[in-house]
């Protein structure tokens, strides 16, 4: 249990990063587990315990969330949506200037490729946790 909430905060931990500003609500609706996890997050990381608990609210399916498992698959899925679109960003950003060579395009080009890996890595920890892979966590 000790390495799966591990875990949860880790990955909560990287879905603040990734996650946009959040919603107002009132804290004490969250679920136990939510709660647990950003309280979790706070102690070991040292990110705000009420940004990570309002940013891991307003996600419905994170919301519903009874047990680590399906946290973690939430949570994941958050990030690998999040990562998707950041790559879109990056990925549109390249295409929009064309054959031009721009000032800092090699930059972008590299925040693309990383985010390229981000998903790559999500979407194989999503596939790990839904196979009971022990790899993954």
């Amino acid at each position: 249990m000790d390495s799966s909430i591990g875990y949860a905060t880790f990955i909560a931990s990287l879905l603040l990063c990734l996650s946009s500003s959040p919603t107002p609500f009132a804290n004490a609706r969250a679920s136990s587990l939510i709660r647990s996890v950003c309280k979790q997050t706070q102690d070991q990381f040292g990110y705000n315990y009420k940004r990570c608990v309002k940013s891991l609210w307003k996600d419905i399916p994170t919301r519903s969330a009874s047990n680590l498992k399906d946290l973690d698959t939430t949570i994941l899925k958050l990030a690998l949506t999040n990562a998707q679109q950041s790559k879109a960003f990056f990925v549109n950003a390249l295409n929009t200037t064309g054959n031009n060579i721009v000032k800092g395009s090699g930059a972008v080009k590299q925040c693309a490729n990383s985010y390229d890996f981000a998903v790559d890595g999500f979407a194989f920890s999503v596939r790990g946790i839904k196979d009971n892979d022990k790899s993954v966590s």
